[in-house]
């Protein structure tokens, strides 16, 4: 599974994980066969 998400800075994201309470995550991990895995890609210029 992909999971392709869209901020305005990176400082936007890591503010928004510490919000999500780490119980409801766990429901999330429960369904997940693995630990999740990202990165943050750097936009382009079109």
């Amino acid at each position: 599974m992909i999971v392709l998400e869209t901020w305005t800075s990176i400082g936007a994201h890591q503010r928004a994980a510490t919000a999500v309470d780490p119980k409801d995550f766990s429901a999330v991990m429960a369904l997940l066969s693995e630990k999740p895995t990202g990165r943050y890609y750097q936009p382009i210029d079109s």
